[in-house]
């Protein structure tokens, strides 16, 4: 859902998990970057853990508050309570374990 509204609403550059991800190396291109370099990371976020805890919060809130964006963009489903609700269940479990794929991307500017 949250794709659909980022994709629809313009600040997503394509419908799928990557979003701008497989972009940075040609936007930093585009800008006259050289040199481009990527580095991927991968957060962790376990149960009972202080990163855990923090990810349930902002999962928490971002469900909230990112509701009305989500309407706004026709990307809700009948049961967004119902989602919302197991996912706060699912997050509190002992063997819960997110992980977050990220990117960094850098490169060096032409010196005048």
């Amino acid at each position: 859902m949250a794709l659909c509204a980022l994709y629809r609403s313009g600040r997503y550059f394509a419908l799928e998990s990557t979003g701008i991800t497989r972009f940075l190396p040609q936007l930093l291109a585009e800008s006259e970057c050289q040199n481009v370099q990527t580095k991927a990371h991968v957060l962790e976020y376990v149960a009972r853990t202080v990163a855990g805890q923090n990810f349930y919060q902002d999962m928490m809130y971002g469900f909230q508050t990112g509701l009305p964006f989500l309407k706004q963009w026709g990307c809700t489903s009948e049961d967004y309570d119902a989602l919302y609700e197991q996912a706060l269940i699912e997050m509190q479990q002992p063997d819960f374990r997110a992980t977050w794929p990220m990117v960094t991307a850098w490169g060096t500017t032409p010196t005048a």
